[in-house]
């Protein structure tokens, strides 16, 4: 392995959509302010999404039926898909029904959205999923930290680089996981202020 395939293996690993997510929630719980509204979601996202995907996808490696956790195949892909679409929606209904805040349904909805988006055009091209969660996240810290935010929004393009340098994408597949997370992550912030705007979250 070359210094260049090394170091695009180490950013892809930090880059991989559950670290980040994982980063999101261990930020929320520990350093941001607005506990009454984040505090109980970092549990919450690991019960319902963390643990049942993570189950999910070592089943599947263990039957082969998978061949890493990466799911690099497109069918195959499908299938992940669709079991994280399950996740969120009983994640959401959760919400909803717990009557968590606003600010937390969002983020909730916004995520099942962006995995509806991926799924769909993943029918058509493979979706890299780094760089399309890496944008998403980005827009989702904005509000909370914006230098964390945009340092997550320049990173979104050297983790694009790193699926390229390992072959995991084509070109055109980064450049469609970019375009998924850079429109559901404007919609969010977009959204965001306008409600903060109405004094509605």
């Amino acid at each position: 392995m070359s210094k260049r395939q090394l170091l695009a293996t180490i950013i892809s690993t930090i880059g991989n959509p559950m670290v980040i997510g994982l980063f999101f929630g261990g930020y929320l719980y520990f350093f941001n302010h607005d506990a009454d509204t984040y505090k109980a979601l970092p549990l919450t996202f690991s019960v319902f999404v963390v643990f049942p995907i993570f189950a999910f996808t070592s089943y599947k490696v263990y039957r082969k039926e998978f061949e890493d956790y990466d799911v690099s195949d497109q069918i195959k892909r499908n299938q992940l898909y669709l079991f994280v679409l399950l996740v969120f929606l009983v994640l959401n209904v959760f919400m909803y029904f717990k009557a968590y805040p606003l600010k937390a349904l969002l983020l909730g909805a916004f995520i099942f959205l962006h995995i509806l988006a991926s799924y769909l055009f993943n029918t058509r091209i493979k979706v890299s999923m780094h760089t399309s969660f890496a944008f998403l996240f980005a827009f989702f810290f904005y509000p909370i930290n914006p230098a964390i935010g945009i340092g997550l929004f320049i990173f979104a393009f050297i983790n694009a680089w790193s699926r390229l340098v390992l072959g995991r994408h084509s070109s055109s597949e980064v450049r469609v996981g970019g375009m998924i997370g850079l429109i559901n992550g404007s919609l969010y912030l977009i959204l965001f202020y306008y409600l903060l705007s109405k004094n509605l979250l």
